[in-house]
């Protein structure tokens, strides 16, 4: 009897264990098992993501990934798992597309001159494509002229009444108008390290535009009464004057970075300026100035003699209150944040896109006995947990960040696949970098534009996780869609139908914006 109730006491702890201690003790070995792979896709995601960070082109890299969990033999064997492509679906069916348009081919422009040329009446005006020589003129004259570089032009202007309008183009020329008086005067001269002198000696008011770099700009002002209005466009061109004191009136407007104005008279001359920052040779986008760059350009010479006045407008698009390089009696000093259009300034819409590019390739299908069935995917640069009859989660998010004025994005893709393993060991996934395309905007010739929208789509079996990370985020919560709404709001069934996550982004508001791809050569060993 003792013996048969041994055996029964044997019998029952055998039975108690293999119902309820084994089955729990292998349900947190599953566990366990999901909680390593998701860590071990988790750190691969970080390994390739720091990789494309330091641009490391070629750079072999490697993430062991665990197949089996753990057993209790000889009661129960440990559950294997299979490492493939999106499962059902191979490594090209899941994918992620991005389109955006952004504004490049900027550059400056200047008109290209006046129209057709429109000299006086012959016997006033002597017009050839390098001099002119007029008497009095009474009747408009315009003309457009392209100087051979190094050229010397000295035009005779008589006394007259009329408008008179020079269009001239060229480079490292020395350019000289004389006896401006009585007419209305408009030059426009678009070129490089040319010298240009402006004599008035009569109550006019000569404009001049000078558009191009490493210029010069005398005025001279014989006489009284003078007034001359001046427009710099480009980058260290340097104005002076007007060299003799007395009621002249300058107001000079520039675009640019490193422009100075060297005045040499006194009197009871008015002087303003508004210096606006602008670098024509690296434009970031359509409005101007550009943060506090207008503090580069500077006046010397000012001391505010006898009534003589200077006004300084520092015009910039973010605070800039550097203290003034100068000071003294008549002068004012204001630093602005202001709104501008740049001069001459154009711009093209270029799209950037990538269709079908293929980055869900690497899933872990878990074929677990005493828990449910898992998938933990590597899935457009993030990390998803599916289980069977559950909802798909996002185990570790993707690098996209987006704060309202600055947007980030980080996306892998890969070249070549893994085929299906299915074991209960270890292999390891391997990979190299092939390349990185970067834009960070703004840069050089390339901006962000104020319209449109940057759209991301991404394919995937795992969409619900998506969409699910993206409504827990303030910013993207109202950015996004997910169709069909069997896939995205829906209990997981393996192998997971695919669905359509798309994220759209306005650029309106956007300063920044860097998006990076990264290419992967992909294999198992």
């Amino acid at each position: 009897m003792a013996t048969i109730l041994g055996l029964l006491l044997v019998v029952t702890f055998i039975a108690n264990y293999l119902t309820t201690t084994l089955p729990n003790q292998m349900q947190v070995n599953d566990l366990n098992h999901e909680l390593q792979v998701e860590n071990q896709l988790g750190r691969l995601q970080a390994v390739l993501e720091a990789a494309s960070a330091a641009n490391a082109i070629g750079a072999q890299l490697s993430q062991p990934i665990s197949l089996g969990s753990v057993g209790d033999p000889p009661f129960a064997n440990p559950d294997g798992a299979t490492l493939s492509g999106v499962p059902g679906y191979g490594p090209t069916a899941a994918n992620s597309s991005y389109a955006l348009t952004v504004l490049g081919g900027i550059g400056y422009f200047a008109p290209g001159g006046f129209g057709a040329v429109n000299p006086t009446p012959p016997g006033v005006c002597t017009v050839t494509a390098t001099s002119l020589s007029c008497g009095y003129l009474s009747s408009p004259l315009r003309v457009n002229y392209s100087l051979a570089a190094s050229s010397t032009f000295a035009p005779t202007l008589d006394d007259g009444s009329s408008l008179v309008e020079l269009n001239i183009s060229t480079n490292s020329s020395t350019l000289s108008f004389g006896n401006i008086q009585g007419m209305k005067f408009h030059l426009f001269v678009i070129g490089n390290g040319n010298t240009v002198t402006v004599t008035s000696n009569g109550a006019v008011t000569p404009t001049v535009t000078i558009l191009g770099n490493n210029n010069t700009l005398n005025l001279v002002a014989s006489g009284g009464g003078n007034d001359f209005v001046v427009d710099l466009v480009g980058n260290d061109n340097h104005l002076s004057g007007p060299g003799t004191a007395g009621s002249t009136t300058i107001d000079l407007t520039t675009f640019g970075v490193g422009n100075t104005w060297a005045i040499s008279s006194g009197g009871s001359d008015r002087y303003y300026v508004w210096w606006n920052g602008f670098n024509p040779n690296a434009v970031t986008s359509a409005s101007c100035p550009y943060g506090g760059t207008s503090t580069s350009n500077s006046v010397s010479g000012f001391t505010g003699a006898n009534a003589a006045t200077l006004h300084e407008y520092y015009n910039n698009s973010s605070a800039a209150n550097n203290p003034s390089t100068h000071s003294g009696t008549g002068l004012t000093v204001t630093y602005q944040t202001v709104s501008l259009a740049c001069p001459y300034v154009e711009q093209a819409s270029i799209p950037l896109s990538r269709t079908l590019a293929p980055g869900a390739v690497v899933v872990a299908a878990l074929a677990n006995t005493y828990i449910p069935s898992a998938e933990i995917a590597l899935d457009e640069g993030a990390v998803t947990f599916a289980q069977e009859g559950g909802y798909p989660v996002m185990y570790e998010s993707p690098s996209i960040q987006y704060t309202g004025s600055a947007l980030t994005v980080w996306l892998p893709q890969f070249t070549g696949a893994i085929g299906s393993t299915y074991g209960l060991g270890t292999v390891d996934l391997t990979f190299r970098l092939l390349s990185v395309q970067s834009f960070d905007l703004p840069a050089t010739g390339i901006s962000v534009p104020s319209s449109g929208s940057f759209v991301l789509t991404i394919v995937s079996p795992y969409a619900e996780a998506w969409a699910g990370w993206a409504s827990g985020i303030p910013s993207l919560a109202s950015l996004y869609s997910c169709t069909p709404s069997s896939v995205c709001t829906g209990a997981y069934q393996a192998p997971g139908a695919l669905g359509t996550f798309t994220l759209s982004i306005p650029m309106a508001g956007l300063s920044t914006l860097r998006l990076s791809v990264a290419n992967f050569a992909i294999g198992i060993t």
